[in-house]
């Protein structure tokens, strides 16, 4: 009997123990489902793409800014209105850049509108603060082929990068002098350009 008795008790702890092997191991399942993992930065990364290829290509490397457009008085203004809707329209934008911009290309509406300029160059003036044949943030007249954006730094809703240039030659990418600093803020419907900045 006590023979019977001990094998029944050493049964009885072995389920006991197995019981308790498989409920801890539930447990951890359990609990791994529910972990928050840090969200690694490679998530954003697809963002900033898309965000500095419409940088790129439709705004720094096809357009020229504001357009001057003649008046009905025969000489050129500047269509700011058109401009602003553009920024507003390819929605890459902080209001903030819109608004410095607006400020930017004031001393140019002036000028326009001050010396009443028909698109002619004349007596060896035009007004030297309309560079309307240069890419002004690329700082030059032609276009690039292709871009790279480098130092991508993330810090909670603010973010920076640098942008540079080169063109193609014969299968090889020439780098340009010159880049472009880029600051982002994240706010409800993703990530926005905030600043950009001329580098030499």
């Amino acid at each position: 009997m006590k023979k019977r008795g001990s094998k029944g008790l050493l049964v009885l702890v072995l389920i006991l123990v197995g019981v308790a092997c498989q409920s801890s191991k539930s447990s951890e399942q359990s609990v791994g489902r529910n972990v928050t993992k840090p969200v690694s930065a490679h998530v954003d990364d697809e963002a900033f793409n898309r965000l500095n290829t419409i940088l790129f290509e439709d705004f720094l490397n096809d357009n020229y800014g504001p357009h001057a457009i003649r008046a009905n008085e025969g000489h050129m203004v500047l269509d700011s209105e058109s401009y602003q809707s553009y920024l507003k329209l390819i929605n890459i934008f902080d209001q903030s850049f819109i608004e410095a911009e607006m400020m930017r290309i004031q001393p140019c509406s002036a000028a326009l509108d001050t010396l009443k300029f028909t698109g002619e160059i004349e007596a060896e003036w035009a007004p030297e603060v309309c560079a309307f044949d240069i890419l002004y943030w690329i700082g030059g007249h032609e276009k690039p082929d292709g871009f790279e954006v480098k130092d991508l730094k993330i810090e909670e809703a603010d973010a920076v990068s640098t942008m540079v240039f080169f063109d193609n030659s014969d299968n090889v990418q020439l780098p340009r002098a010159g880049s472009i600093m880029i600051e982002y803020r994240k706010q409800n419907d993703g990530w926005k350009i905030l600043k950009l900045g001329k580098s030499r």
